[in-house]
C-alpha cells in the first residue's frame, strides 16, 4: 500500500498546518484560481433576480422574475412547488436537498436538466455599486455535471455554496432532534463551512484518512506501522475540525438562546458540542482503547465523524421531553439562529427556502417566524397550498406589495404563473 504523507509542521494557523504532496487547502484554492473565481469566497450573492428551470422533475420550462424579499409559491400537492426550491438548492450546492440521485430530478424522457439564475449582492432598490452575476448548473443522466459562475466553469460545488448561501427548512429537517447524529452534524457543519474557509478541504482530507484506516481495519493482518501513520493523521485532522467547530459553536449558542427567549420557549434548554470521542481523554488514548472494537466492526468508532450536538431539556434529551410541536419550533429557532449569526457578525444574508411552512406551525408561531424573517430582510421562497392564509394573518403588508417586495406564483402541473 502506498501512503500519501502529510507533513505536520507545528501549532500554526490552519493555513500552514496541512502541507505536503496532496495539501487539501492548497489544491482547493488552486481549483478556485484556475476557474477564474479567486474572489468568489469573499463576494456573496444575496438575492436571486431571475430563475430559469428546464426539465427539472415535472417542470418542463419555467422563467421567474423574483421579488427581493417574499416569494410565495402556491399550488396543490404534487404540482411542482418544492421542485422550485430544489432547483435553487441545486444552484447553491450542486445537488438537490431531496435526492442524491441525479436521474431522479431529471424530467422523465429527458437526458438532462438545467437551472440558470441571475443574482446580485443588493436588492433592485439599491442600484449603486450593485454586483450582478449569473449562475448555472447542468446535470445529465450520464452523471455529467457542469457548474458555472459568470459563464466560467466552477470546479467545486463548495465555491457555489460560498457564493450563494441558501438555508433550507423542509419537512426532512424536522428529524434533526429525532434522528441520529448525522443530521445534527450536517446542520452544524453548514455554519462551520461559512465561518471557517478551510473547513471543507480539511473535512475532505479527514475522510480520505478515515477510509484508509477503515481499509486497514478490515484486513486479516494489520501492518501496525501503517496503522500508526493513519492514526496520527486522523488525530491531527480531528483536532483541526474540532477547533473550527468549537469556534463556530461558541458564537452560535448565545444567538440560539436569545431567539429561544424571543419566541417564548422554555428556557430550560442546554446544548453541548460532543467532539466524537471522550472529551476528558486524549484522542490517541481513545483510539487505542477502541482498537479491538474497531477491528471487530471494521470501522473507526472514534473521531470527528462522530461529532454531535447534545440538545437537552432539563436532564432529559430534547427528543424525549419535547412535544412534536415544540420540536418543530425549536428546529426553526436553530436554523434561524445560524442565519442571524452570519448576518450580524459577517454581513452575510442567506436565501431562505421554506417548504410548506404554514402546515408545520400553528397560526401564532407562523406569525412569529414570518415576522422575524421579514425583519431580517432576507430573500425567501415559501411554498404553501393556501397563500390566502398569509393574507388572513396579515402577513402580506401593502407597503411591501407596492414596492414589489412580494410576489405570488401559482404552480399547476409544473406550469408556473405569476399571480401577484
Amino acid at each position: 500500500m502506498q501512503c500519501r504523507k502529510i507533513c505536520i509542521v507545528s501549532h500554526q494557523p490552519i493555513d500552514t498546518l496541512l502541507y505536503g504532496l496532496r495539501n487539501p487547502l492548497y489544491s482547493a484554492r488552486q481549483n478556485i484560481k484556475s476557474s477564474g473565481l479567486a474572489g468568489a469566497l469573499s463576494d456573496f450573492l444575496l438575492y436571486l433576480q431571475t430563475l430559469k428551470i428546464r426539465q427539472f422533475r415535472n417542470i418542463s420550462r419555467a422563467d421567474m422574475r423574483c421579488a427581493d424579499m417574499i416569494n410565495i409559491i402556491s399550488g396543490m400537492n404534487g404540482s411542482g412547488k418544492t421542485s422550485i426550491l430544489e432547483a435553487i438548492s441545486l444552484l447553491s450546492c450542486g445537488r438537490s436537498f431531496r435526492s442524491k440521485i441525479f436521474s431522479s430530478v431529471i424530467q422523465d424522457q429527458q437526458d438532462y436538466l438545467s437551472v440558470f439564475a441571475t443574482a446580485s449582492d443588493t436588492t433592485l432598490h439599491t442600484t449603486s455599486h450593485q454586483k450582478q452575476s449569473s449562475l448555472g448548473v447542468y446535470l445529465a443522466k450520464s452523471k455529467a455535471k457542469i457548474m458555472h459562475i459568470d459563464r466560467r466553469k466552477c470546479l467545486s460545488a463548495a465555491v457555489l455554496a460560498k457564493v450563494l448561501p441558501v438555508k433550507v427548512i423542509a419537512p426532512h429537517c424536522f428529524g434533526l432532534l429525532d434522528h441520529g447524529p448525522k443530521e445534527r452534524r450536517k446542520y452544524f457543519d453548514w455554519l462551520t463551512f461559512y465561518l471557517c474557509m478551510d473547513f471543507a478541504a480539511t473535512w475532505k482530507e479527514y475522510h480520505r484518512c478515515l477510509e484508509q484506516r477503515n481499509s486497514l481495519l478490515k484486513r486479516s493482518h494489520i501492518n501496525h506501522q501503517e496503522m500508526a501513520f493513519w492514526d496520527k493523521q486522523l488525530i491531527t485532522l480531528s483536532l483541526l475540525l474540532q477547533d473550527m467547530r468549537t469556534k463556530a459553536f461558541s458564537q452560535l449558542l448565545p444567538v440560539i438562546m436569545e431567539i429561544v427567549a424571543i419566541f417564548g420557549l422554555d428556557q430550560d434548554l442546554s446544548i453541548q458540542l460532543f467532539p466524537g470521542w471522550n472529551p476528558h481523554k486524549e484522542m490517541h488514548d481513545c483510539l487505542h482503547e477502541s482498537f479491538h472494537k474497531d477491528r471487530l466492526y471494521g470501522r473507526t468508532t472514534q473521531g470527528a465523524h462522530h461529532c454531535d450536538l447534545l440538545i437537552k431539556h432539563g436532564h432529559l434529551s430534547a427528543r424525549d421531553k419535547l412535544s412534536r410541536g415544540q420540536k418543530k419550533i425549536l428546529i426553526y429557532v436553530l436554523h434561524i439562529a445560524q442565519a442571524v449569526l452570519l448576518q450580524r457578525r459577517y454581513q452575510i444574508k442567506c436565501i431562505f427556502l421554506l417548504d410548506d411552512l404554514m402546515s408545520e406551525l400553528d397560526d401564532h408561531f407562523s406569525y412569529l417566524v414570518y415576522q422575524y424573517l421579514c425583519n431580517m430582510a432576507h430573500q425567501f421562497f415559501i411554498t404553501t397550498t393556501d397563500w390566502q392564509r398569509l393574507t388572513r394573518l396579515n402577513l402580506l403588508p401593502q407597503d411591501l406589495i407596492q414596492k414589489n417586495d412580494v410576489k405570488v406564483f401559482h404552480v399547476k402541473h409544473g406550469v408556473i404563473n405569476e399571480q401577484l
